[in-house]
């Protein structure tokens, strides 16, 4: 996984309706974005109560988080892994966000 020494910007995807199952098939949507140095510790920003900025669900088991580099990481129920498969909202269209 990525670490770096500065914070850099991950997005966070949300699947439309959480089901806390690992599913790399599952619709997601933009969820937002957080400044990180990996993303267990963008993770961490996008829990509700870890971070009063952060207006929308937490990040759950199912969701997904692109790294600065554009790699696709599914949360699993301990750690990330990734994911080869299209998305239902490609990187490209995120790049607005």
């Amino acid at each position: 996984m990525e670490q770096s020494s500065t914070p850099q910007r991950y997005t966070l995807l949300h699947v439309h309706q959480p089901t806390f199952q690992v599913d790399p098939a599952a619709p997601v949507q933009y969820a937002g974005t957080v400044d990180a140095r990996s993303p267990s510790e963008a993770f961490k920003l996008s829990q509700g109560g870890m971070n009063r900025h952060w207006k929308t669900r937490s990040t759950s088991v199912g969701d997904m988080i692109v790294t600065p580099s554009g790699e696709l990481l599914l949360v699993d129920h301990i750690g990330f892994c990734a994911v080869n498969t299209p998305r239902s909202a490609p990187h490209a269209e995120l790049a607005g966000h």
